[in-house]
């Protein structure tokens, strides 16, 4: 009996375990203290005015996603870091941080015609894929692994 109830507290204690974390940040200057860009969760590209910035990532899988929104006046110093992708170069199943405060049609797992339908164009930074709409000051992004 004992040792029943030892391999189930010890099965529960396991499954119970979680390696996925989730961030609330209110501007940039909370990211960089908690040094959430040096850890890689989120790029250290985004512009000065990023706000309402919000991540998740997964220890085990190496996955991570997020969004923030941002001034749209900082946006050419934010494609300046940024490499823009064709739907030839995004092959990529992507999970995006789906926020329902924002009026889109974005589904969990868009692909590459739905970002551009709603108004995103897709980039590459470093590890990073971001869909940023220019005109709203919205960005989503997202990785694979670091």
């Amino acid at each position: 009996m004992k040792v029943k109830l030892i391999v189930t507290l010890l099965l529960f204690f396991l499954c119970s375990c979680s390696e996925h974390f989730e961030s609330d940040y209110f501007n940039k200057e909370e990211i960089i203290q908690d040094d959430a860009i040096l850890r890689g969760w989120i790029p250290s590209c985004i512009p000065q005015s990023a706000k309402n910035i919000h991540e998740w990532h997964d220890l085990d899988t190496n996955l991570g996603y997020g969004s923030f929104e941002f001034n749209i006046i900082d946006i050419d110093s934010l494609k300046i870091h940024l490499e823009r992708i064709d739907s030839n170069q995004y092959k990529m199943k992507s999970f995006i941080d789906n926020r329902s405060d924002w009026d889109n049609e974005l589904t969990d797992y868009p692909k590459f015609e739905d970002f551009n339908r709603a108004g995103f164009d897709l980039y590459k930074y470093e590890y990073f894929y971001l869909a940023i709409n220019s005109k709203l000051g919205q960005a989503y992004f997202w990785h694979k692994y670091r």
